[in-house]
């Protein structure tokens, strides 16, 4: 078919431009699949970079199996729900493809959510497990008291603790102590809370089989995440691993990503 006939089918083709490809092929893969697969041949390139402080795809991956093991290990199942209430950071990465190595679904949550916010989505996606950050430990406690006390047990079963710091080299690590606010409440809450770091301990074995290569890409979902709730309750938009993957190609495409980005 001609060009010209395509676009006078699909109009929005003319707009694309010139370098960007009006199809893809999508790999039937999940999510972590193809994390895996920069991990395994790009172990010594640069994955991330936080203020300085420089992960590589081989760290990364290893920290991504041990987590994904500590989660096996709290009883965390494929299609369970783990929250993650936290700013861009190397926990969010790492927590993100441990959730979804090992089958469950990550319901990323906007920090700046209230707890009524937070109290629905909890409720309404039934999340078994949170990580957050410490700033936000007394709202997020507040409201996993309000669930077990009214018998919703099953909900936010364990929650973890982290800081913006936890990855920052010297000296904002410590200088980032200097101008962290945290409430009376959360100092209180963080005193018996557990700790991110916990789940790294060296008697908790790394995941090695990844239950999410079961997964029917185009049905299971990856990723629960709820919509700003402007014009009513939030809804929780339904991500499967299929879509997810089309659509970080067809960003990769329409940029000309490469190797170095």
């Amino acid at each position: 078919m001609k060009k010209e006939k395509i676009i006078s089918d699909l109009p929005w083709l003319a707009q694309y431009d010139p370098q960007v490809p009006h199809t893809l092929e999508y790999p039937e893969e999940t999510v972590d699949a193809l994390v895996r697969k920069s991990i395994k041949n790009h172990p010594q390139e640069i994955a991330l970079i936080y203020f300085g402080y420089k992960m590589t795809y081989g760290e990364l991956g290893k920290k991504i199996d041990q987590f994904a093991g500590a989660l096996k290990n709290l009883g965390i199942k494929p299609g369970d729900k783990v929250a993650l209430l936290m700013a861009n950071c190397p926990q969010f990465v790492i927590s993100f493809y441990g959730i979804l190595s090992l089958g469950a679904i990550a319901v990323p949550v906007n920090p700046l959510s209230t707890e009524s916010e937070l109290l629905h989505i909890f409720r309404d996606s039934q999340v078994k497990m949170v990580v957050s950050l410490d700033l936000l430990a007394e709202r997020l406690e507040n409201v996993r008291d309000t669930l077990h006390q009214g018998g919703e047990t099953h909900i936010l079963v364990h929650s973890y603790y982290t800081s913006l710091n936890e990855y920052m080299k010297f000296p904002l690590k410590f200088l980032y102590l200097l101008t962290r606010k945290l409430t009376p409440g959360a100092k209180a809450r963080l005193k018996v809370a557990k700790r991110f770091k916990e789940l790294f301990a060296s008697n908790i074995s790394p995941l090695t089989e990844y239950p999410s290569q079961k997964m029917d890409v185009y049905k299971d979902l990856a990723v629960l995440i709820y919509t700003g709730g402007t014009t009513g309750r939030s809804k929780g938009v339904m991500l499967s691993h299929y879509g997810l993957v089309a659509n970080g190609l067809q960003a990769i495409s329409w940029v000309k990503m490469g190797k170095r980005d």
